[in-house]
């Protein structure tokens, strides 16, 4: 069921298209990365024979850590789905990994939307 699940989350789910997956291979649950990043820069006008204003920029760490994991467990009796013309295992399948996609999108989309606040006093 995994290769399913995992074929179909790959075909639907958002958050491959645009998240960054460069410390998959080394990254275990527990472990922590750090990211840095640097402030953004802004455009000025420019006026002829003036001091321009200098920009500071600040440097600021990203912790990413992989702390989370899921499960979704459900069990059938192939006794019983030999006897029923309904695909139960198959029909699991699309519901475990949309059930799953939508958690993983839904909580990346939240950090990126988090990412976008700027709070001060």
């Amino acid at each position: 069921m995994a290769r399913k699940i995992q074929a179909l989350l790959s075909k639907t789910s958002v958050m491959p298209l645009i998240a960054s997956f460069k410390e998959e291979t080394v990254l275990t649950r527990g472990q922590s990365v750090n990211r840095p990043t640097i402030s953004d820069v802004t455009v000025g006008d420019y006026t002829a024979l003036t001091d321009a204003t200098r920009q500071d920029w600040t440097l600021t760490q990203e912790l990413l850590t992989v702390d989370q994991s899921k499960i979704i467990r459900q069990d059938y009796d192939p006794v019983e789905v030999k006897q029923i013309e309904y695909d139960i295992p198959n029909d699991l399948v699309k519901r475990i990994a949309y059930r799953l996609r939508d958690q993983m999108d839904r909580k990346f989309l939240t950090e990126v939307d988090n990412a976008a606040l700027s709070l001060d006093a």
